[in-house]
């Protein structure tokens, strides 16, 4: 099959072109000098929305009679100033998708429409909605601000506008009521153009003076030159000074500059010298350290003014210091110091650069100190305030020094890195800060509060407030215990005892109770003492808070407790039947009642944990409440919810009872249950007993196919669709099921299409009534076959059944389709005759045919293979049957051709007619859009190729698709050699469908792009001599723009005769026109490389493309700043002067300074 287009064509809902260009030719005639440079700043920084926007807000003053024309304007520059703050699209799009994946939210693939289809679903769930949202936004805000060092422009220019009055800052956030003058509106456009004008002024031509002074200190030793050291103080301003700073590199520049670098001569919200530091770190490690050693000593471990960046980059700078130096042992005692002293660290904790520091420390063997920091770090102080309102539903009382997101990060990073080296010191530091977390004056409802939220030690689907630190910090404790019984058996047996001693002190931190009851559940070997100390205890066997846990390990270990602790456990329980079974002097024979039922309830619920080990009259009481009460889905969840479900289509019989009943009380049930008129949504309905059918089928399906005969009892086919839907996915069908599957499937083929009623008879409409025709059940027995046919051989219609499924096939081919008999015509799609016959009863068993038919000829019964295929194929095209019927012949014709060539070649004028367009259009548009390209199939149909160029279909003429495609087709064939150039075929091509033959060549040129897939070198001389036919017989064939346009990508591959490609590029350049030029985005790399070895001819082309009007937009100004840097250093006379001609030009119509586009400016 001829793939979909690799570059299809982009549709647009722009306004028409001679729309765009009156408004064009308006802009160039009327602008001011003060708006045209504007325009031509928006151009340097790339700010292309910004300046589409900017020009559409200038052609609507022009009209201030416009309806709206306030608000009009007004959106436009909201729009054009938030388009600034989002300038930097691409890198946005980079930077989420690596956030989603560190996040955990996207698990393979770069396509990001799949990431925000994750996020999207995501940000859906309803307990996790206003944190995740939080989550991504600071996520990727970190990325930008840490990684990337933030957009000095927008900055600036953000600065620079926000300056200006206090109404435009107002207008940032205007809404639909504001109400402004068209004179104010006027006003705060003004106030953007000076914002513009500020920055195009001062800050580019300070950083192309800084990307030179770059160039030299970078690539040359250091040079005690007091010149260089003023153009630096000269051009490093506030505004420049980041710029200059993260693009040196040059570590012999130090001493120069040291007096310039530590952070007290910076402000300390940026501290750019900090990038270079970080850099020459490990090349000069003393030199660094002692600029920033007062800093250190000073502010970070005093906490005073430490700054957010400065933090950032003195970690960065850390990482890089050798692993011999201590000098990353001094910084991180001194951040520990400032953790200790601070009160907040929200603003100065990031965790996407606290993280790699950390690791950092343990990599160099600093793991005591990390351990400390962490303390520190993960501090969450017990919030009197919160915790005294004992209010189960409020959020965890926690008051961490960091959000939930950087908490989880940085706990994360802790543990994983000191996980391995000092497990046990890790639990002991983590389980501290817990202990200090739940502390503290109203302990007792933290503890409370803190096991309501938590339904479970493991991860349980049901846990509330799961984002917030103390729940992460308490899963964290629990894997670093998990890990040390599996891997630290030094010190597995000490982790009880870690748990027990913050219970020692007569405190009941319920907490650590749980977490010792999950370790003994899951690890009880050699636990038997502690597993009794820990469950015989009476608080704790009734305790609501606990109860998961507690139940849990009861239910396992009580069979392997002690005789003595097994009576007291029973002790236990009994104590509390005969207290909830006592009655008050005031209870009534109701209460009484209801009391004794309770605490029944609550006896058989204990006896049912612990039935394992009971014996005796305990089990005997147990029996006798199991027949008056059913077991609870959860008992180990005392406020266990199940999942809210959303059901359209509901059975009036549940899945549990079908699951018991035998085949002939379900039809029974089937054939007597009618659902209640008027009752409509969400009700029980024929599609929900189906779905049930279907679900039960797949848990026992042998009772099923024991009475599929019995199915033919049924009047609405909605039920033996559904079954045939299950059998199809039913893998292990025997010769007997097959009997009976056919059996069925001949009863349904007699049943009558017509439609039940008028009600039902727009089949597209959702009917609770189930189907309202035989067709859809029809097609399922089809595609149940057909599926069969393509599938593994234990599952395929045993060979003696064939002659069956052909009569039952054939009579579903030749019935009349419901489907298809009422389906209107009312599209244009090339596909839609295909598209249909796979959604209806007669195309489907049409293939299933077909694929029948090639399941014989595979095994080798090749004239039984085309008597079946081919006695309905000459009724099929003998009648004037379904047009449907004839995509399915153009989607099977090579296998059919495969099977029977004779039938094929003598019917071929009756598949593919001359004079029935309709039938043509049928087969020829399924064919070429969907079937391989197989040469035997050529030789067939060559003619048809012939006669769909001389007269296209009416979806050729209109759709691009088709049109790609018969042009992909050809191009396939040519390039095999199966065309040759005399050939009529591309004459007709290239004459009679020009849209075609441009689709050809640009097919061609990006085959030659794909390096994943090598062009072979025999087809590479059949495109070069297609080339030369094509300019050889250009006038009687003319040469469209686009055909020229697409010779871009031949060149762009590289893998044709340099000289040559170059002369058919400036010829090709030459032809397409000034606005149809090749874009240097594509061909700059490839043609800046021919500059330098066959300078005339790609000078020349070069040349064309600088010359187009207005063409500045389309050009890469670093493209146009190495050609002309080239020329000026070459000895190339013969064009030296030309050269300065046309850069004089350029600048003069594109309004630049010459200094812009030259390396020397």
């Amino acid at each position: 099959m001829i793939n979909s287009p690799p570059f299809p064509t982009k549709t647009s809902n722009s306004v028409p072109t001679e729309t765009l260009n009156s408004v064009g030719e308006y802009l160039e005639k009327n602008l001011s000098e003060r708006q045209k440079k504007v325009i031509d700043f928006l151009d340097k920084i790339e700010a292309g929305d910004a300046k589409k926007i900017y020009k559409t807000m200038l052609f609507c003053q022009a009209y201030p009679d416009m309806p709206a024309i306030e608000l009009v304007l007004t959106h436009c520059l909201n729009e054009m100033l938030n388009s600034m703050l989002r300038r930097e699209e691409s890198l946005n799009k980079k930077i989420l998708l690596n956030a989603t994946k560190e996040m955990g939210l996207a698990s393979s693939g770069d396509d990001i429409s799949d990431i925000l289809k994750i996020i999207t679903k995501r940000l859906s769930q309803k307990e996790e909605e206003n944190y995740d949202k939080k989550r991504i936004r600071k996520f990727v805000e970190d990325k930008l601000s840490v990684k990337y060092g933030g957009d000095k422009v927008v900055d600036d220019f953000v600065k620079n506008l926000y300056s200006k009055k206090e109404g435009t800052h107002r207008f940032r956030h205007f809404d639909q009521e504001l109400k402004h003058g068209l004179t104010e509106v006027g006003s705060m456009i003004s106030d953007v153009e000076d914002a513009f004008l500020i920055l195009a002024s001062s800050y580019l031509d300070r950083i192309e003076n800084i990307k030179k002074i770059l160039k030299k200190i970078n690539t040359e030793p250091f040079i005690d030159d007091d010149r260089i050291t003023n153009h630096v103080r000269i051009n490093i301003t506030k505004e420049t000074e980041e710029y200059f700073f993260q693009n040196l590199r040059n570590p012999k520049w130090l001493q120069r500059f040291k007096e310039h670098l530590p952070p007290e001569k910076s402000e300390l919200e940026s501290w750019p010298q900090g990038i270079y530091l970080s850099k020459v770190a490990k090349e000069e490690p003393s030199e660094v350290f002692e600029i920033i050693k007062p800093y250190l000593e000073k502010r970070l471990s005093k906490n005073i003014d430490v700054g957010h960046f400065v933090l950032m980059r003195i970690f960065k700078i850390s990482e890089n210091f050798p692993d011999e130096k201590n000098y990353s042992l001094k910084v991180g005692n001194a951040y520990r110091d400032y953790l200790k002293n601070s009160q907040n660290l929200n603003a100065t904790t990031n965790s996407h650069y606290v993280k790699d520091f950390l690791n950092d420390l343990v990599r160099k063997g600093y793991e005591k100190l990390v351990l400390e920091i962490a303390e520190e770090l993960l501090l969450i102080k017990p919030d009197d305030q919160k915790a005294k309102f004992n209010d189960f539903k409020t959020r965890f009382n926690d008051s961490a020094n960091m959000e939930d997101y950087d908490y989880e990060e940085v706990l994360k990073v802790i543990k994983n890195s000191v996980l391995v080296k000092s497990s046990l010191k890790l639990f002991e530091t983590l389980c501290k800060i817990l202990k200090n977390a739940v502390d503290g004056k109203f302990a007792k409802e933290s503890n409370q509060r803190l096991c309501f939220n938590r339904s479970a030690i493991e991860d349980h689907e049901q846990d509330q407030y799961r984002n917030a630190a103390e729940f992460k910090l308490i899963t964290a404790i629990r894997d670093v215990a998990e890990y040390i019984f599996e891997n630290d058996s030094k010190n597995k047996t000490k982790v009880i005892g870690v748990l027990e001693e913050k219970l020692s002190d007569g405190s009941d931190f319920l907490i650590f109770t749980r977490i010792i009851l999950h370790l003994l559940r899951k690890y009880p070997e050699k636990q038997n003492k502690a597993v009794a100390k820990h469950l015989v205890v009476k608080e704790r066997f009734d305790n609501y808070h606990i109860h998961h846990e507690y139940y849990l390990l009861l239910k396992q270990e009580f069979k392997n407790l002690s005789a003595a602790n097994k009576k007291k456990i029973l002790g236990f329980i009994n104590d509390g039947f005969e207290e909830r079974k006592n009655t008050k002097a005031s209870d009534n024979d109701n209460a009484k009642k209801e009391r004794d039922l309770c605490a029944n309830r609550w006896l058989f619920n204990k006896l049912d944990c612990i039935n394992d080990g009971l014996s005796g009259e305990w089990k005997k009481k147990y029996q006798e409440l199991s027949k008056e009460f059913q077991k609870e889905e959860r008992p180990d969840l005392p406020h266990h919810v199940k999942e809210a479900e959303f059901i359209t289509d509901h059975s009036p019989i549940a899945e549990e009872e079908l699951a018991k009943m035998q085949i002939k009380k379900i039809i029974k049930f089937i054939t007597s249950w009618q659902p209640k008129k008027g009752e409509g949504f969400n009700a029980p309905n024929p599609r929900g007993l189906g779905n049930a059918l279907e679900k039960d089928f797949e848990k026992s399906p042998k009772k099923y196919l024991d009475g599929l005969a019995l199915f033919n009892q049924l009047s609405n086919p909605t039920y033996p669709k559904r079954l045939l839907r299950a059998l199809t996915k039913y893998p292990n069908k025997t010769e007997e099921d097959w009997i009976k599957i056919i059996e069925l499937g001949k009863w349904i083929a007699d049943q009558s299409t017509d439609f039940k009623n008028e009600e039902f008879s727009n089949f597209d409409s959702y009917s609770f009534d189930g189907d309202s025709h035989w067709g859809w059940c029809k097609q399922e027995f089809a595609k149940l076959i057909s599926e069969s046919c393509k599938s593994k051989e234990q599952n395929q219609i045993p060979e003696n059944l064939s002659k069956n499924v052909v009569l039952v096939l054939k009579k579903m081919i030749l019935d009349k389709d419901a489907i298809l008999e009422k389906w209107e015509i009312n599209d244009n799609d090339d596909d839609r005759y295909y598209s249909r016959a796979i959604n209806s009863c007669h195309g489907e068993a049409l293939a299933a045919l077909i694929e029948l038919a090639l399941l014989e000829f595979r095994k080798n019964n090749k004239k039984y293979a085309s008597e079946i295929l081919t006695s309905v194929l000459d009724n099929l095209i003998s009648k004037d049957s379904y047009l449907e019927g004839f995509a399915v012949l153009g989607r099977y014709l090579p296998w059919i051709n495969l099977i029977n060539q004779k039938w094929v070649k003598d019917n071929l004028e009756a598949i593919l007619p001359k004079k029935n367009k309709a039938r043509f259009n049928a087969v020829w548009l399924t064919y070429i859009n969907f079937v391989p390209s197989f040469d035997d199939m050529f030789d067939l149909l060559k003619d048809k190729y012939l006669l769909a160029l001389e007269n296209p279909t009416d979806e050729e003429k209109d759709s691009k698709r088709s049109n790609f495609k018969l042009g992909e087709s050809i191009a396939v064939f040519y390039s095999r050699g199966k065309i040759k150039l005399e050939d009529d075929l591309l004459k007709k091509l290239f004459k009679k469908r020009p849209k075609d033959g441009s689709a050809m060549i640009s097919l061609i040129g990006r085959w030659c792009c794909n390096e994943n897939n090598p062009v072979p070198k025999e087809f590479l001389g059949r495109f070069k001599n297609l080339w030369d036919w094509r300019i050889k017989n250009s006038a009687e064939l003319p040469i469209s723009v686009e055909e020229y346009q697409s010779f871009k990508w031949w060149y762009k591959s590289g893998l044709f005769d340099r000289k040559w490609a170059l002369e058919q590029l400036l010829e090709s350049a030459k032809e397409s026109g000034e606005e149809r030029r090749p874009e240097i985005f594509i061909i700059g790399e490839k043609l800046f490389e021919d500059l330098q070895n066959c300078h005339k001819t790609a000078w020349e082309v070069i040349k064309l493309m600088l010359k187009v009007k207005g063409y500045f937009m389309g050009v890469d100004i670093d493209f146009v700043k190495q050609v002309f840097g080239l020329i000026e250093e070459s000895d190339w006379s013969e064009i030296k002067k030309e050269a300065s001609e046309v850069k004089d030009e350029f600048c003069r119509r594109n309004k630049l300074d010459e200094k812009f586009v030259s390396i020397y400016g």
